[in-house]
């Protein structure tokens, strides 16, 4: 099918009819039943028609408008070129309505509620003329961080090709004055760096909420922990201890007096469930006190049923007497520590091990240089878990704190050298995660940890007193999917405060991390208290990662908006930003020249559409 668009106007194009025309048709014979005696400028498939006489062929487009009769035909020709494009697209893709719809509507440019910003990936940039009300595209995600306990969100627009006079800056139906405190706004021109802030920020929605809302609490070890026993004396019986402690009483008259000793039985210090080691029951074993490494040496590679490697301990100094078979105690090490008993030797310095329950252990944290003491476990040296609150144990595998089996209870025996401490892995707080830190094929350039107080830190004197309050947590990071040891950084707080504390730490900056795709955790080692009148929970409530940290477009012109959340207005700022704005085009002036001028110009919208070497 061919149509002629008959415009009746020798500029405006909304009047306008399409006549579809039947291939073949000439169009001096249309011209002369439908328009006898008219002075008309032409055009045919957009391009200038010198001669009227021509025969119409199957797909043309033919474009036809009074003549302005003032030498500017070539106006006539451009706009004839524009319209007709417009005019054709819009009649042949009108869908077909039934007869009992309303088709009207509202401009949604005025309505409020129809408006928002959105991201439009994959789409074209807009192009714009005139003045008019506009809600930008949104190109990066939305962000937040803490600032000095305040919670900023970032936003970045793209108002769209070319450049733009802005009359005013709206949210909602607020406009933004230029000094208002809580709200920023910059505008960039076409080829200017945007670096307002951070141009692409990815947040993970494993820790916290997107919207910033939720986190993971960091929980620590109740500060009530007894951490090891001072008694004289330690009796094995059956699968019960007795701790026994000296004290002195006098006896006789007042004037002469006589002191003597004895023995009394001490209170058992630990509750049910927690786990116990116990080292020098029979002598003073101590065989090695230094740093060491601990190994994770990965799987055996396979890739359908891939089977963990036996961990290596290493000891820079070799493992002198130290014989396959036996049992050690390795205190000092945080997860690491507990009963083993010498696997292989994987050379004069590195061991693996396995536990009491005899399995090799697969599971070690790495960790490089840790100070450690190493036992030699003799008599009941071992791990054990408290069965009760009064003294009755039962051994376990050090790596799964599994009770073994047919364990046959203590040597009975009486230990004034025998020492007990609670296992470390008990007294460390367990790490929130890992997290990966970036989405696939990211890197990141820095990483970003928020961390909330919800009630503020602080404690209670007994006058009721606010007084100050320490917490101390810490982060750790090492590559994505390797056995590294990790990098571990402490993070430390005092207020005294009971309102809500916030604050985001920067990776790069607290501990010189570099660029990569990295795992994270993080874990409270401020002890925890039951005490009413203290308040030192800490939330870890985001993981964010710096994947692009400027953005430059030649031909667009972007707005980039950084908010306090403490502002009425930002629950709307992500969804409700809009300005008034004119478009900047090139002009032309009197003496043939062009400048650029805001302009709401059909005239100058038509020649940049024809000129423009983007778009036209």
């Amino acid at each position: 099918m061919s149509h002629i668009v008959q415009f009746y106007h020798p500029i405006r194009k909304d009047q306008r009819k399409v006549h579809p025309v039947k291939a073949g048709t000439r169009l001096l014979d249309w011209i002369a039943e439908h328009c006898p005696g008219e002075s008309l400028a032409a055009t045919l498939n957009f391009n200038e028609l010198d001669d009227l006489d021509v025969v119409i062929g199957e797909g043309d487009v033919i474009s036809i408008r009074p003549k302005l009769g003032t030498g500017l035909d070539w106006v006539v020709y451009a706009a004839l070129a524009l319209s007709a494009a417009t005019a054709v697209y819009t009649f042949t893709n009108m869908p077909d309505m039934s007869g009992n719809q309303n088709t009207k509507q509202a401009s949604s440019v005025y309505n409020y509620n129809a408006q928002g910003n959105k991201p439009k990936l994959g789409n074209p940039v807009p192009v714009r003329y005139g003045r008019m009300p506009h809600y930008p595209d949104v190109i990066a995600p939305d962000w937040w961080e803490y600032i000095d306990n305040e919670q900023y969100y970032y936003q970045s627009f793209s108002q769209g090709i070319g450049k733009f006079l802005y009359h005013k800056h709206v949210i909602g139906e607020t406009v933004i004055n230029a000094i208002n405190p809580d709200i920023e706004i910059r505008t960039y021109l076409p080829g200017e760096v945007v670096d307002h802030f951070h141009h692409i920020v990815w947040t993970s929605k494993e820790v916290g909420g997107s919207d910033g809302q939720g986190g993971l609490t960091l929980d620590g070890v109740t500060s009530d922990w007894v951490a090891e026993v001072s008694s004289s004396e330690v009796r094995f019986v059956g699968n019960e201890i007795e701790l026994w402690s000296e004290f002195s009483y006098s006896t006789g008259p007042s004037d002469n007096r006589e002191y003597r000793t004895a023995l009394r039985r001490d209170a058992w210090p630990w509750d049910e469930g927690q786990h116990v080691v116990i080292t020098s029951s029979t002598q003073d074993s101590l065989i090695f006190e230094g740093n060491i490494h601990f190994h994770d040496m990965g799987d055996d590679g396979d890739e359908l049923d891939p089977q963990p490697l036996p961990d290596e301990i290493e000891n820079p100094l070799g493992w002198g007497s130290t014989s396959v078979g036996d049992r050690i105690v390795i205190t000092g090490a945080g997860v690491n520590s507990g009963t083993f008993i010498v696997n292989e030797f994987i050379s004069a310095t590195r061991i693996t091990v396995q536990t009491d329950g005899g399995g090799v252990v697969t599971t070690f944290t790495p960790m490089t240089n840790v100070y450690v003491r190493v036992y030699e476990a003799v008599g009941n040296d071992g791990t054990y878990v408290c069965k009760d609150s009064a003294g009755t144990l039962a051994l376990v595998s050090s790596d799964t704190l599994i009770e073994v089996p047919d364990w046959p209870g203590f040597i009975n025996m009486s230990s004034e050298t025998a020492q007990l401490s609670v296992l470390e892995s008990d007294l460390e707080t367990e790490w929130v995660g890992d997290f990966l830190c970036v989405p696939s094929d990211a890197t990141a350039l820095d990483i970003g940890l928020d961390f909330i107080f919800p009630r503020g830190l602080g404690r209670l004197d007994d006058k009721g007193r606010l007084r100050s309050r320490t917490c101390d947590w810490e982060v750790r990071v090492r590559p994505e999917g390797s056995t590294d040891a990790y990098q571990t950084h402490a993070f430390t707080l005092t207020e005294s405060d009971n309102t809500p504390q916030r604050l985001t730490k920067w990776l790069k900056e607290e501990m010189g991390l570099t660029p990569g795709r990295w795992e994270v955790g993080c874990r409270r080692v401020s002890n925890v208290t039951k005490s009413t009148k203290v308040f030192d929970e800490v939330q870890w409530m985001g993981l964010k990662s710096v994947i692009q940290t400027d953005y430059q477009n030649d031909e667009e012109s972007i707005i980039t908006l950084k908010i306090k959340a403490t502002n009425a207005l930002s629950q709307q700022a992500n969804s409700q930003y809009w300005n008034d704005s004119t478009r900047i085009l090139p002009v032309r002036q009197s003496d043939g020249s062009y400048a650029e001028q805001a302009t709401r110009s059909i005239a100058d919208a038509v020649i940049d559409a024809c000129r423009n070497n983007v778009y036209g």
